[in-house]
């Protein structure tokens, strides 16, 4: 005598623990590669755009001069105080500001620079916030009101290589020892204290030279230094 026996075939409705912490566990690293991804995307592009905002300012500065038959237009030293140019006695580097010859405040379409924006790199931020069209004026900058956030230097000279021009106009020779600066240097990143700081972490100091190329030589301000010195 035969039996039928039906089996009785059980329908899972759900996951067991084990695959929920597997699904939990693959989400969890999708989202950090994700996360990890889009930073070096959005960093590779600040990049981008910091140094082609370096190549326009050089570009106004280079027409102003052009235009003014004058030397580079030098203001302001670290925001704050006023110097005709950044090489002082001492040998110390400090930036110049070419904002307050290159953007006019009060018709910014006939200054050389037409948008203030181009003189904050993608890469620092202004923890007092950034200025405004009404409010920003790089005549009047400070620690609090900063006229950009982009160093500009002048080309520095060892003694050997000063002229007439540069004695002219009160040009000190830097060391030797600083020969790799050697009338090259002209454009970087700033970062000062804690009215300028990094946005992705770290400084980032790209170098705009003469001939207009580009390089990045640091990620701090010490490792710049001592590119600037040569050491």
């Amino acid at each position: 005598m035969k039996h039928n026996r039906q089996h009785k075939v059980r329908h899972r409705t759900g996951f067991t623990l084990v695959e929920l912490l597997v699904v939990l566990a693959i989400i969890t690293v999708l989202a950090i590669l994700s996360v990890t991804i889009t930073g070096r995307i959005r960093l590779a592009a600040a990049k981008s755009r910091s140094i082609g905002q370096m190549r326009s300012i050089s570009i106004g500065i280079a027409t102003w001069m052009g235009e003014k038959s004058a030397m580079e237009p030098f203001y302001v030293a670290n925001g704050t105080g006023d110097f005709p140019h950044e090489s002082l006695a001492t040998g110390v580097f400090r930036p110049g500001n070419p904002a307050r010859a290159l953007y006019n405040k009060t018709d910014p379409s006939a200054g050389y620079i037409q948008d203030f924006n181009v003189f904050f790199t993608p890469l620092a931020t202004v923890p007092a916030g950034l200025p405004t069209q009404a409010n920003y004026d790089p005549a009047n900058a400070s620690n609090s009101r900063v006229w950009g956030t982009f160093a500009y230097f002048f080309p520095h000279v060892t003694e050997p290589n000063k002229t007439a021009r540069h004695i002219a106009n009160g040009v000190q020779a830097v060391p030797s020892s600083r020969a790799s600066v050697d009338g090259k240097l002209m454009m970087s990143e700033f970062y000062e204290g804690n009215w300028i700081t990094p946005r992705f972490g770290k400084e980032i100091h790209h170098i705009l030279l003469s001939d207009w190329s580009v390089q990045y030589v640091a990620d701090s301000n010490t490792q710049f230094n001592k590119w600037k010195s040569g050491n």
